[in-house]
């Protein structure tokens, strides 16, 4: 029994032990929400417990996502009850927390949101204030490398709080604005100008008894008087740095501190004053660019004493946070660059709204003026109506004369338009049959003429020896050759197309087979060809329509590039309608006119059809032709069969 008890004693006394106590800071918190929660709290009181709240929030560093939530509740608090004090606070709370979570583009934003929104609602606010908002902002310009607008802001602040009334608060906040400077010009490595602004610094602090914030300043010109290789000159001030912070156990400081004394006795060659100061607290430190330093300045002391293990597991470290350190700068200026593009974007839409703004200002305008204009006009057309109708009553009598008399006239008209249409018709066909002679007779003559010339040719080439030519007479002789041959196909070609025979025995459709059979053998091109059931068509039709067709072909060949053609011919009610089709590279647009077009336009107009390039057929080129077969089914008496 006695050991039970003891057992549950010794249980009881460990889960007591498990047990924090509620801190200050725990209490506060509660307390803070518990009013924010209460119903009966007046705005500004809650609005101050919101403001407890962030705070805890933001140093007890527990909950990030928790100060966000009240942060935002607080601004919205403030702004939806015009509390203007707890606006201003609520913006410093906030770029406060987004400067800790390394958010640049958020701190830029919210900056400047707040400069807006103090001007925009006309807050009556301190230069001093603007600058705690202003201070947190530069750094999001800092560290995406945008040091012209860093530097901008900061000096329009310093220039304020000059003009203000010179007490501590505000040298404090200019001295702390020549320090940010200073940082801003240390980040792009141009150390003369960040030591100038940091003497300024200095200046400013002395004015305040703020010592804690003054050492920290002089860290940061020991820092720079290092980069400046001022190793003398900065080891009093370095000491006496240290010594502070020493004594008041201040550990961001004295952290500082000792990883510049590190550096500082590395510059001096006192390697093991180096390895000391840059040894100590070193398992402590959570910060990556002191241990980037730290172990920077432990390999380059070992290497110089010859500890050269020592000095490769140094290395192994100062490596490593280098390349952490490496990529937050490249995380940084992917996030500078999508900023900028955002911004160049912003400017783009900002100008495209100024002009379409624009363009409707000048379409209102032309409304306007138009709306003027249509009101003089309709008031002269009201005027004008009466003497319009007395007008037009003396018009509609003279207009029945005149029709009566036209009614003769026309009649006469009409006879007369018929006679000179049945004199065109037998000129159209007489000057079609003469045509048509003359293609006979020039496919006889160069059948007969220049093909009996070039078979007179052959043979006497077929006479000469090849065996007895030398090299480049055997060449040119085989090209005389070929070009004998290609010229006598050629001739027997254009002979045979000027006048095709079974066009004339056969009709259209043969005739088609015919050349596409031809064009087969000895094109690289293949033709096809599509005809359905077709009427007797008359010889004056058959023969455009072939011409057209031969003229298509040719321009397939020269031009279009292709490997598959298609030729189809189809009625559709009273309408001839021919498609050629090629999988080539297409009509230019700017030479629609050329390509032999006239010529098919002229056949066209003789049989009253119409011609057409597709633009919507994206595989090639597709040419429609349309031709009327009203009065053409039938044969034609009048035409003479040749």
């Amino acid at each position: 029994m006695n050991k039970l008890i003891i057992i549950l004693l010794c249980c009881f006394g460990a889960a007591m032990a498990q047990l924090k106590p509620i801190s200050k800071e725990d209490s506060l918190l509660r307390s803070s929400k518990k009013q924010w929660l209460d119903s009966q709290t007046k705005p500004a009181q809650k609005a101050q417990a919101l403001q407890s709240i962030v705070i805890s929030y933001f140093q007890s560093q527990s909950s990030a996502d928790s100060l966000a939530f009240y942060n935002d509740l607080y601004l919205r608090y403030a702004l939806q009850h015009k509390l203007n004090t707890f606006i201003v606070d609520a913006y410093v709370q906030k770029v406060n927390a987004e400067r800790g979570r390394g958010d640049w583009i958020a701190l830029i934003k919210t900056g400047q949101e707040a400069l807006h929104k103090i001007d925009s609602l006309k807050i009556s606010v301190s230069a001093h204030h603007k600058s705690l908002i202003i201070d947190e902002m530069v750094y999001g310009y800092i560290f995406l490398s945008d040091i012209e607008n860093a530097v901008s802001y900061t000096q329009q602040s310093i220039e304020s709080l000059q003009k203000e009334n010179q007490n501590g608060a505000n040298n404090l906040q200019i001295s702390l604005m020549y320090l940010t400077t200073a940082r801003a010009f240390g980040y792009t490595n141009d150390y003369l100008t960040s030591s100038r602004y940091l003497d300024s610094s200095l200046v400013y602090i002395n004015q305040t008894d703020d010592i804690l914030q003054k050492h920290y300043i002089l860290n940061d010109w020991v820092s720079i008087k290092i980069d400046l290789k001022k190793y003398a000159e900065v080891l009093p001030t370095a000491y006496q740095c240290l010594r502070f912070f020493e004594k008041n156990t201040n550990n961001r400081g004295l952290t500082e501190i000792q990883m510049l004394m590190g550096r500082l006795f590395l510059g001096l060659k006192k390697y093991d004053e180096a390895i000391y100061f840059s040894k100590k607290n070193i398992e402590k430190i959570t910060n990556a660019r002191i241990l980037y330093r730290l172990y920077e300045t432990l390999y380059h002391a070992y290497k110089a004493k010859n500890r050269l293990s020592e000095a490769l597991i140094a290395h192994e470290h100062y490596i490593e946070f280098k390349d952490k350190l490496f990529n937050e700068q490249v995380a940084n200026a992917k996030v500078a660059l999508e900023r900028r593009f955002a911004e160049e974007k912003a400017a783009v839409l900002l100008n495209k709204e100024k002009a379409e703004v624009a363009i409707q200002k000048r379409y209102r305008n032309y409304f306007i003026a138009g709306a003027i204009l249509l009101a003089i006009v309709s008031a002269g057309l009201f005027f004008n109506r009466r003497l319009l109708q007395k007008q037009s009553q003396k018009i509609e009598y003279q207009r029945d004369t005149i029709e009566k008399l036209n009614v003769n006239l026309e009649a006469k008209v009409q006879s007369r338009t018929a006679e000179l249409q049945k004199a065109y018709d037998e000129i159209k066909d007489a000057m079609q049959r003469g045509q048509n002679l003359k293609h006979r007779r020039m496919a006889a003559d160069l059948h007969d003429n220049l093909g009996s010339l070039l078979s007179a040719i052959s043979i006497s080439l077929d006479n000469i020896d090849p065996q007895h030519l030398n090299h480049r007479e055997k060449k040119i002789y085989t090209n005389i050759i070929s070009m004998t041959e290609n010229a006598y196909s050629e001739i027997r070609l254009l002979s045979h197309n000027l006048m095709p025979e079974v066009l004339e025995r056969e009709g259209l459709p043969q005739a088609l087979e015919q050349l596409t059979r031809k064009l087969n053998m000895n094109q690289k091109i293949h033709f096809y060809l599509k005809i359905r059931t077709l009427p007797t068509l008359n010889k004056t039709v058959s023969l455009n329509v072939y011409a057209i067709c031969l003229e298509l072909v040719q321009n397939i060949i020269k031009h279009s590039k292709a490997t598959e053609s298609t030729i189809c011919i189809f009625e559709n009610g009273t309408i001839l309608w021919v498609e050629v089709t090629d999988n080539g590279k297409g009509l230019p647009n700017n030479q629609h006119k050329g390509f032999g077009i006239g010529n098919i336009q002229t056949r066209l107009e003789a049989i009253r059809g119409e011609f057409l390039i597709d633009k919507g057929y994206s595989r090639g080129t597709k040419i429609v032709i349309s031709v009327p077969l009203e009065d053409d089914k039938m044969e034609n008496p009048e035409v003479i069969k040749l």
